[in-house]
């Protein structure tokens, strides 16, 4: 079994993975083409395999951006 510790990297590396996509935009874009083609669209690799939209680091994001585990209630720190 992995300790805490693993699993809070992980979940800080996959957080900061997803920081850097701009998923709405991404939403937007399937949208868009299935409006105008009337057919299922298929996500397109190109749209998801590169970041959309760069963001900072989530060291260096203001108060409004923190980290989800910066968020998160003291109290739920035993949880990891």
């Amino acid at each position: 079994m992995q300790s805490n510790d693993q699993y809070r990297a992980n979940a800080e590396r996959i957080e900061a993975e997803y920081a850097c996509y701009n998923a709405p935009q991404v939403a937007a874009t399937l949208l868009e083409q299935l409006a105008v083609t009337r057919q299922p669209v298929l996500r397109d690799t190109q749209l998801t395999s590169k970041p959309v939209l760069q963001r900072k680091p989530f060291q260096e994001r203001s108060a409004r951006g923190r980290s989800m585990r910066q968020r998160l209630p003291a109290a739920l720190d035993t949880l990891y």
